[in-house]
This record gives structure tokens, sequence and C-alpha cells, in this order.
């Protein structure tokens, strides 16, 4: 029995390698937690050398089906892949439930692709040889989650408790009312919590004694009146047994929330005051829960399990739970696309205006949905209205119709965005502010705890990457609005603080939607539908880059470049398109024997030493010279060589390679 971890960075072809591996292995049960990433690993199987008798099927849950039989003719088409639209159709033939067709095709199919809460729900190891998990985020469904408890309001003459689970109250199922009665009294303390303002009790005696955060330790006295749940005596065991049976049944949509709050409650740790968020009025008290894992003797059924993601230490953790030691691992920490991206510190609300000014739309990511409703209000009254936020339930095919007509999104952790959809269309990403780490993580490791959230921010930056095939030589943009924390694939293409101005030299590389009044006519012709936006009227023609000039592409060469120093140092300098333009037709064709030669003729046009040292070591990385001639100093008996600058046109064609 071996297992495999196949930690790879985005776009390596992770999720085709771990389909590739799966199959050779045999029968596969592949797990994603997000359907849209679902349907991306059946396009890649799509691209494999299949067997012709290879069969796959694709399930999705009884409530998604129900959601989908209005459009069901629309959803996409698989050759060897069996949908949840070929089961609505089977099914209104033979009167059978679509869920049911899907349960039944998967026992005799090559590969079942689905949902964690499915699989482990309907689907027996004993149907499968290998498990595939594909993705951190699916890892994570595995373990009881952290949950916000309370959300606290403070301002200088009130303070407010708000507690978001009573507002469940209602959708309680009737198994755990009966069974578990001790749950409905505790839920009911925390009621009379709200009603108890003890908070300016805690504070005032916080300032008496002298305290530096009295709002903060005022909390903390405030967190050890919360009771503690019903379950803490329970055996680990036995609460082991009850979340898994509790996650295995099917409920009702609107009481999911309710059973994951009861599952954190069973391995309840403690309680957290997340410290970090911004404003400083506004706190939040988790239940956090012990990362217990679940369905360990499901998982062992498993001959083989393959995992795919970017945290090595997170499968490792994962099989050593299981006990399952023999494990192999394929890493590799080198990012394809790297290159492409320019990470910069600067105001991010002057950029965006800036880039909205020039038609370039962009993502703003915030790291909480409460922090991403006020960036986004912020940037309305800065002026830019073609701008939304996008939340956990946004399809993703909205997401790629907001860029075709120009829209600009802002997005928190968790929401659709961030959980591994591809935006390769995008050129943009502002960050104004990336949370914290998960409550677990705080309380039990801090340096892990940063380490996990720079993860999930870049993760979450990475979405715009591009994709093979597709803008592989397109540069991208990443503009942090406080300090830039230390990034794992990105830490060489850091420039460091951009003033907002200085970044005018990029926007001529960054896609744009070209926005034309909207002639029904020409829409009809051309096939374009009509979107009304804030007024007025748009019709995406292309995202291209305009025609380009000398300065221009050379100035692109130096954002993709792979040496350091030579592209950190061309915000530093105040290099322009205009200024590498008028160098180089200076110097296109001249030819000379030493280096100092050519420095001597660059002083005509620049008279900095630095820049000039700087243009030089550029044009060698550009290869930009020719070997015209050679010989032989008299006096010293040296050789030398006579070089010559390049035409453009030849350096052009040798290279680079424009969008």
């Amino acid at each position: 029995m071996t297992d495999y971890i196949l930690a790879l960075p985005p776009r390596s072809g992770g999720t085709t390698m771990s389909l590739a591996l799966g199959i050779h292995l045999g029968k596969v049960l592949y797990l994603n937690n997000r359907y849209a990433n679902i349907e991306q690993a059946c396009r890649n199987l799509e691209k494999l050398d299949l067997d012709p008798n290879f069969k796959g099927v694709l399930i999705m849950g009884q409530n998604r089906i129900e959601e989908i039989r209005q459009y069901y003719l629309k959803m996409p088409i698989y050759s060897q892949i069996l949908t949840p639209a070929d089961a609505i159709a089977f099914g209104m033939l033979e009167n059978k439930h679509p869920y049911y067709l899907l349960l039944e095709w998967a026992k005799n199919s090559s590969i079942t692709l689905t949902v964690p809460q499915i699989a482990w729900r309907d689907l027996s190891p004993d149907q499968y040889d290998v498990l595939i998990i594909d993705e951190d985020r699916t890892l994570d469904t595995f373990y009881p989650e952290d949950v916000e408890l309370i959300k606290i309001t403070i301002s200088k003459f009130q303070f407010s408790i708000e507690i978001p689970i009573l507002g469940l109250l209602d959708f309680i199922p009737n198994k755990i009312k009966k069974e578990y009665p001790e749950f409905l009294d505790w839920l009911n303390e925390l009621a009379e919590l709200k009603q108890n303002n003890n908070f300016w009790d805690y504070y005032n005696e916080a300032v008496q004694n002298g305290s530096s955060e009295p709002i903060i330790d005022a909390l903390e006295s405030l967190m050890e009146d919360i009771p503690e749940p019903p379950f803490t005596s329970w055996a680990l065991d036995e609460k082991i047994r009850t979340a898994e049976e509790l996650l295995r049944k099917g409920w009702k949509e609107e009481e999911y929330d309710v059973i994951r709050f009861f599952v954190a409650s069973l391995f309840y740790l403690g309680y957290y005051l997340e410290r970090h968020r911004k404003p400083p009025n506004g706190k939040i008290i988790y239940l956090v829960a012990d990362r217990v894992l679940l369905f360990k003797d499901w998982l062992n059924g498993f001959k083989h399990i393959i995992i795919r993601g970017n945290d090595r230490g997170k499968a490792e953790a994962f099989f050593n739970a299981l006990g399952r030691t023999k494990v192999g691992i394929i890493e590799d920490q080198n990012f394809r696309y790297a290159r492409n991206f320019i990470v910069v510190h600067s105001d991010i609300f002057e950029v965006g205006k800036l880039l909205d000014s020039q038609n370039v739309p962009f993502l703003v990511f915030a790291g909480t949905k409460e922090i991403a409703e006020k960036v986004l209000q912020k940037f309305r009254e800065i002026g830019i209205h073609n701008i939304e936020l996008v939340d956990n339930l946004t399809p993703y095919e909205y997401i790629k119709e907001c860029y075709m007509t120009g829209r600009s999104l802002v997005f928190y952790a968790n929401s659709t965005i961030s959980r591994g959809v591809d935006l390769p269309f995008y050129d943009v990403v502002l960050v104004y502010h990336f949370g914290f780490a998960t409550p677990f993580e705080e309380i039990t490791n801090p340096d892990l705890a940063t380490e996990t959230l720079i993860n999930e921010l870049e993760q979450s930056i990475l979405r715009i990457s591009p994709i093979p095939f597709y803008r592989e030589e397109s540069p991208k943009l990443v503009i942090f609005h406080s300090n830039i924390p230390k990034l794992r694939y990105l830490a060489d293409r850091i420039f460091g603080v951009v003033e907002p101005s200085k970044l005018k030299t990029i926007i001529p590389f960054l896609s744009k939607v070209e926005k034309k009044e909207f002639k029904e006519s020409l829409g009809k012709y051309l096939g374009f539908k009509e979107t009304k936006i804030s007024g007025r009227l748009y019709l995406l023609i292309s995202p291209k880059i305009k025609s380009l000039d000398i300065g221009e592409i050379l100035f692109y060469s130096v954002l993709m470049s792979q040496n350091p120093k030579i592209f950190k140092r061309v915000f530093l300098l105040g290099i322009r398109p205009e200024d590498l333009e008028l160098w180089f037709r200076h110097i296109e064709g001249f030819e000379f024997r030493k280096w100092k030669e050519l420095r001597e003729d660059l002083r005509k046009v620049e008279k900095k030493k630095e820049k000039i040292e700087w243009f030089i070591s550029f044009l060698k990385e550009l290869d930009a010279f020719d070997e015209v001639g050679s010989g032989v100093n008299l006096r010293t008996g040296r050789h030398y060589r006579i070089l010559k600058v390049k035409k453009f046109d030849k350096l052009k064609e040798g290279a680079l390679l424009l969008l």
C-alpha cells in the first residue's frame, strides 16, 4: 500500500498529474470541495489519452441537482463523463431521481468525481482502489471547523453583542432536539449572555489596573463568562462517532450550518478573541474546534490515497493521523509563471483610480467579508462605481461576465474567487488587508498560523496567474496597501515601494476592456449582447494589448526579466519607456571595441552613470550585441572583439515574445 503527496505550486499540472497517477493505480474516487474545480478536473480528464471504454461520473448533491433542473441543458457535455444533466434527462425517461441514478452509474465507472460530503455518506471505499483529495481546502473538510460564536461592536457609548447561531434556532433538526437537549440548554445560556452587559464593568476595571489595551482585556474577561459546550466530558471516541453519524446523514440545506456548529462544539478546544481585525471597534469571539481527523475508518478503506496541494506539512499530518507511513512525495517549489508578477507597495485607491480611468478591470482582496464591504464603499466614494462584491455564493460564470463588461471585483477569504477558480483574464490584484489564520492555528502554533495565512493570501493572488496556452506572457500586477509579507512563490518578484504615478508605465501591458457606445445593428451582426452598467452601455471588443512602441517593448522585457537586479531597479532608478527608446535609438547599430566606448556614447543622451550601467546590463541580458569583427592589440598582444548593437527588429525577433 503506497500513498502519494503531490506538493506542487499552482499552474503546474498537479490535478492532471494526480488524475493520471490515480487512473494508473485503479478505480478512482476524486474529491474536491468546489464543484467549479471538479468541472475543471473533468476537462483535465478529457485531455488525457484515455481508453475508449473509460467512463466517469460527476455526482452533485440532491439539493444542487434540484437547483440545476431548470437549466440542465446548458451544462457542460463531456465525451467520457456522465453528469447530473445526463441523470436528469435519463431520470425523466425512467422515472428515477437523478441523484440515485448517479450513484448507480458510479458502481461501474472508472472514476467518480464529487465533494467529500457526498463521498463519505454514500460511496463505499470497497468500490474503489484510489482516493484523490485535491487541494488543501478539500483536506480541511475532514476536520471540525472553527465557528464564529459572538460578534462584538464597540463605540464610545455603545457595546453590542450578536450571536449568529441564535438566528439558526428555527432550523435545529428534530434529531438534535430529541437526542441532545443539553445543546439547546447551552444555546439558551448564550442567549442570556447577550442580555447581561458586563463589558463596561470589565473595561473600567482594566483602566483602573493601568491596562494598555483595556478593550481587549475587557473582552477577554467577558469571554470567561461564556459557558463551555456541554460535551467536554465525553470520551473522544464518542465524539467522533457522533460527529460522523451526523455528517453522514442527509440534511435539508438550511440545517447544515447547525450541524457544523454542533460538530465544532463536540471538539471544543477553547474560545478565541480575534485581535487583529480592522476596524478596531469590531471583534469576533470564535469557538475553536480541535483538529481531530474524522472518517479514519472510511479513509483507511482505500488501497491508495493521493493528496494534491500546496502545503506538504498539512498532507503529512493527515497521513500520520491515519497511521499510513509509506508515502511517496513529489515536490516542486518552482512556480512557472513567477516572472509574470510585479509585486509593489503603493496606495491602492490612487492606483484604482488610475486603472479605472484606463478601463483596466481589477480585483481587490480583503481578509474578511466585513472589511471587503467597507473597501467596496470606499472605492465608490472616490468615484469608482463599476465595482462589485463577490461572496461565497457568486457563480463563476457571473465573475467571467463581470470581466467581459469591464467590472472590477472585491473579494475576501472563503469567497468564490479565493477558493480555487482561475481568472487569468484579470491582470491586477489590489491587496487591502489579508485577515488572519484560523483561530486553531492562532492558539496552537502562531508561527504556523502566520505561514498558513500568507499561503492562503498568495493562493488568492495567484488566481490571476496565466494558464497554459492563455496569455502566458502577460504581466500581472499585485499591489499591497500595507507592508508586503514574506511571500513564497513571488518572493523574488517584489519591487518594493512605488509611487502610484510611476505605475502608469505598466498600464500599456495590462488587458483592457474597450467600452464603446452600443449600436444594436452592429451588435446583432457580431453576435454581441447589450449589457447596461451604471447607466452606460459596454461592448467587449477584445482584452488585448495595444500596438507597442520600441520603448514599451523594451520596458516590457524589463518587467518580465528573470534577473532580479534588472527588474527591481527599474522603479528605483525611475526608468521610463521613453528613456529606453531614446537610449536604444541612439546606439542602434553602434560598433565598439571597449565597453568604455559604449558608455561614452550613451552619456550624450543620459548623464547618470548608474542608469547607463543598468542599461548596459539589461542589453547584455537581452543578447543585444552581434560580434562583427575581431583583432589583436599590437601594443599588448591581446585579442579583442568588435561588437555592434543589434537593429531593433532583429533584437525583437531574437529576444522578445510579446502578447
